[in-house]
């Protein structure tokens, strides 16, 4: 952050204050890694990563929800995050239903933007508290295949950054480029697995999409 401390209003303070509690308590790495060991012990193939958010992005979205809701939230309901990578849809609601013995999640705390995508992400986040020396922990643990990562990954570096294309353009580009990634990456994954003929299906599937949406990905 290039903003000394100091210089911070107070909510955005209380911001830096509770994600120091939270990166330096033993508590927190514990709830991480034993949700970790648990993710790994289900019997269900499974990749598990985590991390606490930095200062700084903390405070650029604190600021953001301030200026559009006009609000000051100095909880992070994503502080600290943990993803599962599955390998399909069907065990994507299998963790749903075993972690859900493991956490506890908060009021409405389940999203399924599987069922419902947002702006073509594709994912189920689930969201669950935990008290750490007085300050309310809030963890966000998303669920979903690899092809749904690597869509993700790609689309969130070259789209969601770009603040000169209005939020309605962004969200109409980042629907038409998700469903092209995630079926690419769906179809090289078949392809590793030696089913050619559903490789080339998904292929021919993220090539229509791609002409659908030849206009919009060039301009």
């Amino acid at each position: 952050m290039e903003k000394d401390t100091k210089e911070l209003t107070s909510g955005e303070q209380e911001v830096v204050r509770r994600l120091d509690v939270i990166r330096n308590n033993k508590k927190v790495q514990q709830f991480i890694t034993g949700l970790k060991e648990d993710a790994e012990n289900s019997g269900m193939s499974v990749k598990f990563k985590s991390r606490i958010k930095e200062n700084e992005s903390a405070i650029n979205k604190f600021r953001k929800y301030k200026e559009t809701s006009g609000i000051e939230d100095p909880e992070m309901w994503d502080s600290c995050g943990m993803m599962l990578i599955v390998e399909d849809e069907e065990e994507i609601y299998e963790f749903v239903r075993y972690m859900e013995g493991k956490v506890t999640i908060r009021e409405n705390g389940l999203s399924d933007y599987v069922k419902e995508p947002k702006a073509g992400y594709r994912s189920v986040h689930m969201y669950s508290t935990f008290e750490v020396d007085e300050i309310t922990v809030p963890s966000e643990i998303q669920i979903k295949t690899e092809a749904m990562s690597i869509a993700q990954d790609t689309i969130h570096d070259s789209i969601y950054k770009l603040e000169d294309l209005s939020y309605e353009k962004r969200n109409e580009l980042s629907t038409a480029m998700f469903t092209i990634f995630e079926k690419s990456a769906d179809a090289d994954k078949l392809e590793r697995r030696g089913d050619l003929e559903g490789a080339t299906q998904l292929r021919s599937e993220a090539e229509q999409a791609r002409l659908d949406n030849e206009q919009l990905l060039s301009e």
